[in-house]
């Protein structure tokens, strides 16, 4: 996975999808030096990227809601659910399931922060500056490395294009927080306000201090 044409590369970063969330304590295991970073973000707009094509009354089409039928549904979610609710029979939506999937790995990725010291909780909404002021030269700069003028200048062009294809790929990035959280169902606001506002409290006042 790592294997480079470039003699002089040392190092490798790795973007996990966000279900590896709940391996973190793994990878700790192999690697227990190496940091690592999980970026949090508002509930609404998170939710909102995972349920865009969301219509009253339908069921969620989306990774985060995948096990919502099944039978064997990941324990965690099953118990965030009863204990939000207080219910252990509470009838949770497709919607209201991926909001409570959601916040499992918040509380898994901040649960990992708490206790491996390599870790870094990091608020989308500091993007990319906190890369440049804070988590590059503090947690990712090897030793002896420079990290000057000419390096902050490719972190503001890479950040500036969209890194994802679909018809996107260096399309100039734009925020869409301000248009998630108006174009938001209520629904999809309720579900994150009851299921994920919480998670994202816990980590945001934490990182705080």
């Amino acid at each position: 996975m790592g294997r480079s044409s470039d003699v002089n590369e040392k190092h490798l970063f790795f973007k996990i999808q966000s279900v590896g969330t709940k391996k973190i304590s793994t990878l700790r295991k192999a690697f227990p030096d190496t940091p690592w970073l999980f970026v949090y973000r508002d509930p609404v707009q998170v939710l909102m990227s995972h349920a865009k094509k969301y219509v009253p009354g339908k069921p969620v089409n989306a990774n985060c809601s995948r096990t919502y039928r099944k039978w064997n549904q990941p324990l965690d979610t099953k118990k965030l659910i009863q204990k939000i609710t207080r219910n252990p029979t509470y009838p949770v939506s497709s919607l209201e399931y991926c909001a409570a999937h959601l916040a499992t790995l918040c509380q898994h990725a901040f649960r990992e922060h708490k206790s491996s010291g390599t870790g870094r909780m990091v608020d989308y909404s500091t993007l990319p500056d906190i890369l440049i002021d804070e988590i590059i030269p503090n947690y990712f700069l090897p030793p002896g490395s420079t990290f000057g003028e000419r390096e902050i200048q490719n972190i503001r062009e890479v950040t500036g294009v969209y890194s994802k294809g679909f018809g996107r790929a260096d399309k100039k990035w734009e925020s869409d927080s301000e248009q998630k959280n108006k174009m938001a169902h209520p629904d999809i606001k309720a579900a994150a306000a009851l299921f994920l506002q919480p998670s994202f409290d816990a980590i945001h006042s934490y990182d705080e201090k």
